[in-house]
């Protein structure tokens, strides 16, 4: 166990080896059956319970796993990873995916003491399609519009922190930055990841692409943003971002913007990594603003 730990902290990944539930079921709606896995630090290092990061994978939307979740550099900082499967769009459209996202935070928060998890520190880190769905976590947190509508009732879906990798903000706008800027794409086609989310053509379903923009659901109580952007994205535009970041602001709320020089849609988590642990340890390694002050930090 100490070699695994090694490799990791040396950067080299060795997630076979880290005290693991996988497979752990949170969900099951119609045919489909829904999994997570919990990874936890090193119990020899860091005492439960821990904060715990969902990670949000990318593929937009149609696609991804799973598999190998980003955030593992965070078990050498105390924190546990929950790398959540959400069904993609070919088997249901928005908002399928937001609202499993929601449930796997409430399953976590639920069961949090069966896998020596904090419910009070909970986060989450999401990329592009992921990205989108925990920007939308952080400002869309208890949203009686998609909490009405997950499985578990009676259980908070916030978090205390958001980590956003490049992903869309405001659906209306995006498209039409794509459209301007790619304008022998089909957007709207059969092919199109958009159609394919939406359930149809975008531009005949605006009403639903409001409903998905984090931007829409911004107020002053979300919880702080780190939010990363490649300089030349041409796959979400950097304008996505930057609207995220400057309507947190106004309305009071802790986000910083890190545009990467030079990258495209690929951001790279080795050029950020001690800004995203410093976040993430400043975020969750604190008790919650409404703890007793005498509760210790584990």
């Amino acid at each position: 166990m100490k070699t695994a730990w090694l490799l990791l902290l040396l950067g080299t990944p060795a997630l076979a080896q880290v005290p693991t539930y996988r497979d752990v079921v949170y969900k099951r709606v119609d045919t489909t059956t829904l999994r997570l896995d919990v990874y936890r630090p090193d119990s020899a290092r860091h005492r439960p319970p821990y904060p715990a990061v969902v990670w949000l994978h990318g593929g937009g939307w149609r696609e991804g796993t799973k598999r190998n979740p980003r955030p593992v550099e965070l078990l050498a900082d105390g924190i546990a990873v929950v790398s959540v499967q959400y069904r993609l769009s070919g088997v249901a459209p928005f908002p399928a995916q937001i609202l499993d996202a929601k449930d796997a935070v409430k399953f976590i928060r639920q069961r949090a003491a069966d896998y020596g998890l904090d419910a009070t520190r909970i986060g989450a880190w999401g990329s592009s399609a992921g990205g989108h769905l925990a920007a939308l976590l952080g400002t869309a947190g208890d949203e009686p519009g998609f909490d009405r509508h997950c499985q578990l009732r009676g259980v908070s879906s916030r978090v205390r922190a958001v980590l956003d990798e490049c992903g869309p903000t405001d659906f209306v706008r995006h498209l039409a930055l794509l459209r301007q800027r790619a304008p022998g794409e089909d957007w709207d086609g059969p092919a199109s990841i958009y159609f394919q989310y939406f359930g149809g053509p975008p531009a005949q379903r605006k009403r639903l692409l409001r409903r998905a923009n984090p931007l829409r659901y911004v107020s002053a109580d979300d919880p702080p943003f780190l939010i990363l952007h490649g300089e030349r994205d041409g796959v979400v535009p950097l304008e996505n971002s930057q609207w995220l970041d400057a309507a947190l602001r106004r309305a009071g709320v802790p986000s910083t913007l890190i545009v990467q020089p030079g990258i495209k849609h690929d951001v790279r988590k080795a050029l950020s990594l001690e800004a995203i642990r410093e976040f993430f340890r400043k975020n969750l390694l604190t008790p919650p603003p409404d703890a007793p002050p005498d509760e210790p930090i584990r």
